[in-house]
């Protein structure tokens, strides 16, 4: 069974419709918190957290997911790796793995 995360705003949401049954997810250590946001863990697995460039933290999947773009143009998209700062740009290519070109690369000099 996969993992089911719910980021701050949510819970609090969640607080505001049912305080007493969010404060006991609480209370339960069902709440997962880092330096900028706590996630709600539904099934308490051990959750990866992945940094963004900018401190945002984000969940790491168990497996890899495909993004997939329709488009006539694939030129005009750019794709930007929010952890490494790495922007691609869309080809013609069909093969997976090629699809994207990398035109600017974050060096760590």
């Amino acid at each position: 069974m996969s993992k089911i995360l719910y980021m701050d705003s949510t819970i609090q949401l969640l607080g505001k419709k049912n305080q007493k049954k969010t404060q006991k997810l609480i209370d339960e250590n069902e709440v997962i918190h880092t330096d900028t946001v706590s996630y709600l863990s539904v099934d308490n697995q051990p959750t990866k957290i992945r940094k963004t460039l900018d401190g945002a933290s984000l969940v790491e999947l168990d497996e890899p997911m495909a993004l997939i773009v329709n488009t006539k143009v694939p030129y005009k998209w750019i794709l930007q790796d929010t952890e490494t700062g790495e922007i691609y740009r869309g080809t013609t290519e069909t093969t997976i793995g090629k699809q994207w070109e990398k035109i600017i690369e974050i060096n760590d000099n």
